[in-house]
């Protein structure tokens, strides 16, 4: 079994539907174009808090050879698939914040 690292990330409502839709096992692409994941969850919670229409902190674990030695993780979007199939046990919702 491969090393794993957690990563947190912050998701609009659509998004998180889409998670939901998918049985918890991938991320949609962003609307935005770019995704982003960090190392803390204090990081990925700002961004929620400041969402327009609120957001969502989801926690998951992925393969430590898809992640590199920063502070958190850029996934293009034609990375995504890739990425996705490289979480290990699901995305997690651990944080809901009201916009």
């Amino acid at each position: 079994m491969s090393a794993t690292v957690t990563l947190f990330g912050s998701v609009g409502p659509s998004e998180l539907a889409q998670i939901v839709t998918a049985h918890w096992l991938s991320f949609p692409p962003n609307p935005s174009g770019q995704s982003v994941f960090h190392r803390e969850e204090d990081q990925a919670a700002k961004v929620a808090r400041e969402a327009t229409g609120g957001g969502f902190v989801v926690r998951f674990e992925v393969r430590a050879e898809k992640v590199g030695n920063g502070e958190g993780l850029t996934v293009r979007p034609e990375d995504l698939d890739a990425f996705n199939a490289a979480i290990v046990g699901g995305i997690h919702l651990i944080a809901e914040y009201a916009g």
